[in-house]
């Protein structure tokens, strides 16, 4: 089963603001994932990495994923 992250979490484990990360997504910079059925994006680790790449932060998702932490 998957696990899924909130756009707050994903914003906390790489360091940002929430409304940078939306903001990214409006702009086109950052593949949207998946939304719930209340509208909601449901962040998978494929995309929160993929999202670190984007926004050049890399280094904090992967310092976050070693550390095996769940935000």
């Amino acid at each position: 089963m998957n696990k899924f992250f909130s756009t707050k979490q994903v914003a906390s484990i790489l360091t940002l603001k929430p409304d940078y990360v939306a903001k990214a997504i409006w702009q086109g910079r950052v593949k949207p994932p998946a939304k719930s059925p209340s509208g909601n994006y449901l962040w998978t680790i494929k995309d929160i990495e993929c999202a670190a790449w984007a926004l050049h932060c890399y280094d904090r998702f992967t310092k976050w994923h070693k550390g095996g932490k769940d935000e």
